[in-house]
C-alpha cells in the first residue's frame, strides 16, 4: 500500500509534516522511496528543526565540500577528511529557509568542539583565533548552499545576537589594564565582523535562488542596510519584510537603503518593524504607501515614535487585516489622527499593546473585529490574540468605546472589577457576534450571584469558547449560578486557574454538556483535584479533557 503511493500525494503529507521533525525521519524508515520524498522535507529547514546550535549539520555540509575547498581550508587549519563514499543526498540542494545566525553560532560549535577534541582544528598556536576561522568557514557554507539550492524562499540576515559576541570577544582581547581606543574597537569589528554579507547576492548561483525570496529578515548593525540595496536589484517578489533596528543602526543607518528594497517589491503582504525610529522610521512609513494596495499585515513593535512621524500613509492601505503597535513609545492622539478617517474595512485583529499615549481608539475602532482587554492567563498563547488598555487593566472609557462603535467583535479578553461590569453588560447586549471570551473576575465578583446570573443570561448566542479565570478558592454555588440557566451552545468551557475544582464540580459541568449539547472540550488547572475515576466518567461526554491550563485553538486568524 505505502509503496503504490505516488510521489505527488506522498509529497502533500510530508508538506503538513515539515515543521514535525520527528515523523518526518520516521517517514525515512519506511523505505527507499519513502526516504528519496522525505529527506527534501526534512533538510528544506534544517536548522529550525533541529537543537540550537546545531554542530552535526555542519558536519554533515562540511563533508560536501569539493576536495579544493577542503585543501584551502586545511592552510588555515580546519582539517576536514576528503572522503571517497559519496553522500545518499545532495542535503545543500533542499535548502529553502537560511537563517545566518543559526549557521553561524553552529558553525561555531562545530569549531569550538573540534578545536577541543583535536579534530577539525589543528592546535598549533596557544590561541584558537575562532572568530577569523568561523568566518572563513561560514563563507564556504554559504557559497555552497547558494551553488546547490535552486530555491530560497526565507533568509535570515539578523545578525543582533552575532554582533554581541563579537564585542565580548574583544574585551576578552583588551583585559582592564590595556588601554583601548575606539578606533581599535571600530577595527576589531571591522576584522571579524560581517561585511562579507554583501558578498551573498554575488556568490555562484544566488542570481538563480534568490529572485523567488518570499521572506526577508534584517538586522544587527554589521553592513548598515547596504544588503538590502542590494537585494532590491534581485528580489522583487517579497510576501514579508522584517526589519529589526540595533541601537546604532537607529541613529546611523541609510533608511534609503532600505526604502529601496521595500519599493521594489511588486505586491508586498507584511511588513514588520522592530526598535525603529529616529530618521529611519518616517521614511519606511512613508514608503508604504507603494505597497498600499498589498498590504495585509503591519507592526510595530518597540518602534520609537517620539519623532515627528505620521501614519498619514497606513490610512492608504485600505485592505489591511492586522494592524498591531506592540511596547512602542510616543504614540498620541495627534500621530494617530491620520487613521481617523481610514476605511479598514478588511480590519480583523488591532493590536495595542504596552504602548504609550493613543488614549482615544475610537478612530480605528469601528471597522474592525477588536481583541482587547488585559492578558488574563499567561500561557503560550501568541501575542496577537490580545490586545490592552493604556495599564494593566482596560479603563472604562475604553470598554465604553467598544460598547458603542464595535458591534462586529468577535473576540474579547479582560478583566473584570465592578468598576468595569456596567460596560461589559453593554458589550455583551451590543456585540452580538461575540465568539470568544476570556475574562478574569475580581475577588469582590467571585460571590456575587446577581453578576453570575445576568452574565449566565446575556452571554451572546454565537459564544462557542468561554474562559473564566478566578484566582483562588470559589463556591460551588457559582457554577449553578453561572450553567444552571445558561442555554448557551458552547463548545469550548475553560477553567485555567480554578485549582479548587473536583469531582463535585466537574459533575455539575457534565450536567450542563449533556443539556447542551454542544461541549466538547474542558480545560482545567494543571493542579486540579479531579480523580481518575471522575475524569473517565466525564470523558464519556467530552471529547477531550486537558489539565494543561487552557485549550489553543488552532485559528490561522490568529497569527
Amino acid at each position: 500500500m505505502v509503496q503504490s503511493l505516488p510521489r505527488e500525494c506522498l509529497e502533500e503529507v510530508f508538506h503538513l509534516l515539515q515543521n514535525d521533525k520527528t515523523s518526518l525521519h520516521s517517514c525515512l524508515l519506511v523505505n527507499r522511496f519513502w526516504c528519496s520524498s522525505a529527506a527534501p522535507f526534512l533538510w528544506r529547514r534544517p536548522f529550525k528543526l533541529a537543537k540550537k546550535p546545531c554542530p552535526e549539520l555542519i558536519e554533515i555540509y562540511t563533508s560536501l565540500f569539493d576536495k579544493r575547498v577542503k585543501c584551502e581550508l586545511k592552510v588555515e587549519g580546519i582539517n576536514i577528511p576528503i572522503s571517497t563514499t559519496p553522500k545518499v543526498f545532495d542535503y545543500p540542494s533542499f535548502l529553502r529557509e537560511f537563517r545566518f545566525d543559526d549557521l553561524y553560532e553552529s558553525t561555531s560549535s562545530w569549531l569550538q568542539d573540534g578545536y577541543d577534541k583535536g579534530k577539525q582544528i589543528k592546535r598549533e598556536s596557544e590561541v584558537f583565533d575562532d572568530l577569523r576561522v568561523i568566518k572563513i568557514l561560514v563563507n564556504e557554507l554559504c557559497k555552497l548552499f547558494f551553488s546547490k539550492t535552486k530555491v530560497i524562499e526565507s533568509l535570515s540576515l539578523n545578525t543582533q545576537r552575532l554582533v554581541g559576541l563579537i564585542d565580548r570577544r574583544f574585551w576578552s582581547h583588551h583585559p582592564g589594564d590595556i588601554q583601548y581606543t575606539p578606533t581599535s574597537f571600530e577595527d576589531f569589528r571591522g576584522a571579524y565582523g560581517f561585511d562579507d554579507l554583501l558578498k551573498l547576492p554575488s556568490y555562484f548561483g544566488a542570481n538563480l535562488c534568490l529572485p523567488f525570496l518570499q521572506k526577508f529578515e534584517y538586522g544587527g548593525d554589521a553592513t548598515d542596510g547596504k544588503i538590502m540595496k542590494v537585494l532590491s536589484m534581485i528580489c522583487k517578489n517579497l510576501d514579508t519584510l522584517e526589519i529589526s533596528f540595533s541601537s546604532w543602526q537607529r541613529k546611523h543607518a541609510d533608511p534609503m537603503m532600505m526604502l529601496s528594497l521595500l519599493q521594489a517589491q511588486n505586491s508586498l503582504k507584511r511588513m514588520v518593524l522592530r526598535r525603529g525610529g529616529s530618521n529611519c522610521l518616517p521614511i519606511l512609513i512613508e514608503g508604504l504607501r507603494s505597497q498600499s494596495n498589498s498590504l495585509t499585515y503591519l507592526e510595530f513593535n518597540g518602534a520609537d515614535f517620539r519623532i515627528s512621524v505620521s501614519l498619514n500613509s497606513i490610512s492608504y492601505c485600505i485592505n489591511l487585516e492586522i494592524l498591531i503597535f506592540d511596547r512602542c513609545l510616543g504614540l498620541s492622539d495627534d500621530i494617530v489622527e491620520p487613521l481617523s478617517n481610514s476605511k479598514f474595512f478588511k480590519l480583523k485583529k488591532f493590536l495595542f499593546r504596552k504602548s504609550i499615549g493613543f488614549r482615544d481608539l475610537r478612530t480605528i475602532l469601528a471597522p474592525a473585529d477588536i481583541r482587547l482587554g488585559k492578558k488574563v492567563w499567561n500561557v503560550r498563547r501568541p501575542l496577537g490574540i490580545v490586545a490592552r488598555g493604556v495599564g494593566d487593566f482596560p479603563p472604562p472609557m475604553i470598554l465604553s468605546t467598544i460598547s458603542i462603535y464595535c458591534p462586529k467583535l468577535v473576540i474579547i479578553e479582560t478583566h473584570i472589577s465592578k468598576e468595569t461590569l456596567p460596560y461589559l453588560k453593554l458589550i455583551l447586549d451590543n456585540c452580538l457576534n461575540l465568539e470568544q471570551i476570556f475574562i478574569s473576575i475580581g475577588t469582590e465578583l467571585m460571590d456575587d450571584e446577581i453578576f453570575w446570573k445576568d452574565l449566565s443570561f446575556k452571554l451572546p448566542k454565537k459564544l462557542r469558547n468561554l474562559m473564566i479565570v478566578i484566582e483562588g478558592t470559589f463556591w460551588l454555588m457559582v457554577l449553578h449560578w453561572l450553567l444552571g440557566n445558561c442555554k448557551v451552545p458552547l463548545e469550548i468551557l475553560q477553567f485555567p486557574r480554578s485549582n479548587c475544582i473536583d469531582d463535585e464540580y466537574l459533575c455539575l459541568i457534565t450536567q450542563y454538556a449533556k443539556r447542551i449539547g454542544s461541549l466538547k472540550r474542558l480545560a482545567l488547572a494543571k493542579r486540579t483535584k479531579v480523580s481518575s475515576e471522575g475524569m473517565r466518567r466525564a470523558l464519556m461526554v467530552f471529547e477531550s479533557i486537558t489539565k494543561t491550563g487552557e485549550w489553543i485553538e488552532n485559528d490561522d486568524n490568529l497569527r
